[in-house]
């Protein structure tokens, strides 16, 4: 059974985010054998150990894991608006294609993502990355340690003083990869 859920993963470099992302991907596959995963990176990154797929090929592509990634990221985000379905997508390192705002079609996948049958995890670097309207749209916040504080997105986090509790508790922590988990409502 699908979730059909949006997740924000926040973290500076090295603290975790990818092998955080990659477990969540191995138990994805495990639940689901069958189903689509598709990480969405800017570069053919071995980090993944996946096959690439062109952006063009989303279009026939029926089963397994990829990673796709293009140097024209409105043309990949409309691409992924029109074909996409029945799979787990990762927007990995989103921050370099991604501004202050959602695109377009890509605010329109995630809007659609029941219909579409779609469960979307967004990684950022920090907090003040993440695009203003996606902050609204999301069902879970994954924090890692970040350089910024939720402060800087107080007016945009739904449930701010709980986002808030969770990133005083990450930062405290002496462990680097320390993170938790906040659901949205």
């Amino acid at each position: 059974m699908r979730t059909n859920k949006v997740v924000m993963v926040l973290g500076r470099r090295g603290s975790g985010k990818t092998t955080f992302v990659k477990n969540l991907i191995a138990q994805y596959h495990k639940l689901h054998p069958h189903q689509k995963i598709l990480v969405v990176d800017t570069f053919d990154n071995p980090v993944w150990e996946l096959k690439t797929i062109h952006p063009e090929d989303i279009k026939r592509w029926r089963r397994g894991m990829a990673l796709t990634y293009s140097s024209e990221p409105e043309e990949l985000f409309e691409i992924l608006e029109k074909h996409l379905r029945n799979a787990l997508v990762v927007f990995e390192d989103a921050v370099k294609y991604i501004g202050h705002r959602l695109p377009p079609p890509l605010k329109r996948l995630v809007i659609d993502s029941k219909q579409k049958n779609l469960d979307i995890i967004f990684v950022f670097h920090s907090f003040g990355h993440a695009p203003l309207d996606l902050w609204r749209l999301v069902d879970y916040i994954e924090i890692f340690k970040t350089a910024d504080s939720p402060e800087i997105r107080k007016n945009y986090i739904v449930n701010f003083e709980e986002v808030q509790r969770v990133w005083e508790a990450v930062t405290k922590s002496p462990n680097p990869y320390e993170h938790g988990t906040v659901q949205v409502y």
